[in-house]
């Protein structure tokens, strides 16, 4: 399909259904009957996409008219890097309670604030690398976190090349489920260890915070305190077509994993921010009620990969803490396709009429929410409330072609509202 996609992307006319059909490898028959069925059902998606972007981004204005007027250009700008600059390192552990190597990607900030620093576990998506959250993680550190990126080597970019290259019939491990959250509570377990001699024991390692993308979003909330539903997640994987939700191919793999209670749940973890998680269906509503923490949860409305109208809105609207935000990012796309090959860049240009925002553009939404998120909800410095309204997120994508909409939890009822009239 990568193939056809490519060589299809650079005949003349650029990518179509027939280019990409020609240059199929294999001879394949098509039941029209299905096709057409599929298609209405497409087309009703990306409706639905259209509308509850809309809707979020009127329920964003709406809050933004009720809260207090504060003037953002007289204080700190929140995209830039903090006072306290970064530096790195990379610890190699090895957990010998399941016999797992992995590492630790650590920024911490170059000159030590004053009191108690906080921690942020940030947990990487399927076939990625710490690295690739390095710029996440810097600006944290900037701000006086200490930030720590796990390797999670069943479900990472190695993971994916072994998968290419013939070494692996997965992209990604069933046991990642399981050892994804376990792998972020043994990196605090390790932090806590080296506190008192590495860190003089300013480390804060009792109100910890956890970020994550995509899967690293599941894990996240794992940890957080949501236990896995397989009753729920084996009938949404029975549903017909279940597959137009993407994320649906990642969580049914959950199905595999012996049937018992999984409980994750760290204690030393008091808030989390997700980008893109995958999370409904593996988790059900029954298990997303129990989520009481704060979090702060990022969607993208060109996410084909996590779909927002199927992930993060009914998530947030069943997810049981009061203290709840939902950052909706128009065009954000799951992933940086900047950081992707030539060619499926070159898929990207051929679809007419696409166009993405730039990452820098992401990177300033994401590190100026992630910023406020955790100095309200780790160091409760209440002077970064104002960076969690929704005028910020007005404010922020003010000259923007694509806008940045966030919402808290007294929208929460009008959207599920919404939910139920067009239930996706």
């Amino acid at each position: 399909m990568r193939s056809a996609l490519i060589l299809a992307a650079e005949e003349p006319g650029g990518l179509s259904l027939l280019s990409f059909l020609r240059k199929f490898p294999t001879d394949i028959h098509i039941d029209a009957q299905n096709v057409v069925r599929l298609s209405a059902a497409l087309r009703h998606i990306v409706d639905l996409t259209a509308r509850f972007t809309d809707e979020v981004k009127q329920l964003s204005a709406k809050e933004a008219s009720q809260e207090p007027v504060v003037d953002f250009a007289k204080l700190p700008d929140l995209r830039q890097p903090g006072p306290y600059g970064f530096e790195s390192a990379r610890w190699d552990l090895f957990d010998r309670s399941r016999n797992r190597r992995f590492y630790v990607m650590v920024y911490r900030p170059a000159t030590w604030p004053a009191g108690k620093v906080p921690v942020i576990i940030f947990s990487h998506g399927l076939a990625s690398r710490p690295e690739d959250f390095a710029t996440r993680a810097e600006h944290l550190a900037s701000y006086g976190f200490l930030v720590a990126l796990p390797q999670h080597p069943g479900s990472d970019f190695g993971q994916a090349q072994a998968l290419l290259n013939g070494f692996s019939r997965d992209v990604f491990l069933i046991s990642e489920f399981i050892d994804r959250p376990k792998d972020i509570s043994f990196v605090l377990d390790e932090l806590q260890r080296r506190n008192p001699s590495e860190f003089k024991g300013q480390l804060d390692v009792e109100s910890v915070g956890v970020a994550g993308h995509s899967f690293g979003g599941y894990a996240a909330m794992a940890v957080a305190g949501v236990p896995i539903d397989f009753n729920n997640l084996e009938a949404d994987c029975k549903q017909e077509w279940s597959f137009l939700n993407t994320s649906m191919l990642l969580q049914c793999r959950a199905l595999d994993l012996p049937r018992q209670t999984y409980r994750f749940t760290d204690s030393r973890v008091k808030a989390i921010a997700v980008g893109n998680p995958v999370n409904k269906s593996i988790f059900g509503r029954a298990g997303l009620e129990q989520l009481k923490i704060p979090i702060l949860l990022g969607a993208g409305s060109y996410d084909p990969a996590t779909p927002f109208i199927f992930e993060q809105v009914p998530s947030f609207v069943t997810i049981g803490s009061p203290e709840r935000y939902l950052a909706l990012a128009e065009g954000q796309a799951h992933v940086d396709f900047s950081q992707i090959d030539a060619g499926i860049t070159n898929v990207i240009d051929a679809v007419p009429g696409l166009t993405l925002p730039s990452p820098d553009l992401i990177d300033n939404y994401v590190n100026a929410m992630f910023t406020a998120f955790f100095q309200v909800y780790l160091r409760g410095d209440a002077s970064y409330r104002p960076f969690l309204q929704a005028s910020y997120a007005a404010y922020l994508s003010r000259d923007q072609e694509f806008k940045l909409a966030l919402i808290s939890a007294q929208s929460s009822a009008a959207l599920r509202r919404k939910l139920e009239q067009m239930q996706p």
